[in-house]
């Protein structure tokens, strides 16, 4: 008998399981932003990093990319030409926001070395 209410609660509980609505999927929103290269030469590309949806942004200094969920970051070519980058820097920091400003150093130390930089979170 014992065996046969096991079952039973087992049962229960896939049926109970299947009927619970699923997670809500993270939103996919469009990230935009003005990007700068302190050093290095002009902005010739930015491949936003995000949790989903990484890839090229449209326009350099001024940015955008549709379908992104966060967190991102970006990735700045700075000086060189759009396939071949002259330095290639990372965002310090992913940031949930959708609208940023970044400012980015290939070389020397501001403030903690090189790196794209922003003040939003």
């Amino acid at each position: 008998m014992r065996g046969k209410r096991l079952g039973v609660l087992v049962a229960a509980v896939a049926l109970a399981s299947a009927l619970l609505p699923a997670a809500p999927a993270a939103a996919s929103v469009t990230v935009s932003g003005d990007v700068v290269c302190n050093q290095g030469g002009a902005v010739v590309g930015v491949w936003i990093q995000a949790a989903g949806g990484s890839g090229w942004a449209s326009g350099t200094s001024v940015f955008s990319k549709s379908g992104v969920t966060a967190p991102w970051t970006v990735h700045v070519g700075c000086g060189g030409t759009p396939s071949n980058w002259a330095y290639s820097v990372y965002g310090v920091k992913s940031i949930y926001s959708t609208f940023a400003n970044w400012g980015c150093y290939p070389f020397g130390n501001y403030p903690n070395g090189p790196g794209c930089y922003t003040t939003v979170n």
